[in-house]
């Protein structure tokens, strides 16, 4: 390292002790002390250091924790399972158990929850029921009645009226369903919808048409001369009153707030009265073409 001359300020190189230029003599530069690696044992006199923790290395047990930077620790997005949802209230439960465990809780709730187009089925099988019900039902007293056993087309002629009047008329009670609700605006339905409402409100039509049926036969058997009066009647009337009920409960539920309440009473009165006439003239009509 290069001294400076105290008197004229040249530079001396090193290993000489006199200035070139004036002659001054000049103290050699301090030595630098070399670095000492301190020997374990003893305590190290030094400044305190601050640590910098590297992310993602353990601290070593034993050793006091480092402060120091912090290093910014950024989320990592996970994946994560999307929270069960609840099943919907539009849409309802179309398993069978489902139904008749709600039936017999509540017939016309388990109705009205399931008056949505995925419930079509349920309407579908118990016009089903009935229809063939009464074709079967009117097969069977029509052959084995000695007064219309001229020939096997008559009976087969019969039954066949009977099937398509109870099939013409489901369609046609379907239709009112659909065409009322709108008239009076309860709710706007669409053909699935109304053939699941009009069709569980005739759930009775299938056992009562095969109990009335048993019943007459067992009052025929009993009461040869007809002297007690027969109740076939009044268990073929539980349908209709039933088709009442849950057409009513229907219009109940689903009123708009603030509408009258006389609305769901009229919407039922239109829709059983001009069912009972419209099934009345099919039936008319389809013997007036089998039968003239």
């Amino acid at each position: 390292m290069s001294t400076v001359c105290p008197k004229c300020g040249n530079l001396v190189p090193d290993g000489i002790n006199l200035c070139p230029q004036c002659g001054t003599p000049v103290a050699p530069a301090p030595q630098a002390a070399p670095f000492q690696q301190p020997q374990p044992g003893y305590p190290q006199q030094a400044y305190p250091q601050q640590g910098y923790p590297q992310p993602g290395y353990p601290q070593q047990p034993g050793y006091p924790p480092q402060q120091g930077y912090a290093y910014p620790v950024y989320a990592v997005p996970v994946a994560v399972a999307p929270y069960p949802q609840a099943p919907s209230k539009n849409k309802p439960d179309t398993s069978f158990g489902a139904f008749f465990s709600d039936f017999f809780k509540g017939p016309t709730d388990a109705i009205n929850r399931r008056v949505h187009p995925s419930g079509w089925l349920f309407g579908l099988l118990s016009f089903c029921a009935y229809i063939l019900a009464s074709f079967l039902i009117t097969l069977i007293e029509y052959d084995s009645d000695m007064k219309y056993i001229n020939s096997k087309y008559t009976a087969a002629s019969m039954s066949f009226s009977v099937l398509l009047s109870a099939l013409f008329s489901s369609g046609v009670l379907v239709l009112l369903v659909m065409m009322f609700s709108s008239a009076f605006k309860i709710r706007s339905l669409d053909f699935l919808s109304s053939l699941s409402l009009s069709g569980l409100s005739m759930i009775f039509a299938f056992p009562c048409t095969v109990i009335a049926y048993i019943n007459t036969k067992i009052m025929n058997a009993l009461d040869e001369n007809q002297k007690f009066i027969s109740i076939s009647s009044s268990i073929l009337a539980i349908t209709t009153v039933f088709l009442s009920i849950a057409l009513f409960a229907y219009a109940t539920q689903n009123q708009k707030p603030g509408d009258k309440r006389h609305k769901p009473v009229w919407f039922t009165i239109c829709t059983v009265g001009c069912y009972s006439v419209c099934e009345l003239f099919i039936v008319w009509l389809f013997n007036k073409i089998f039968f003239g």
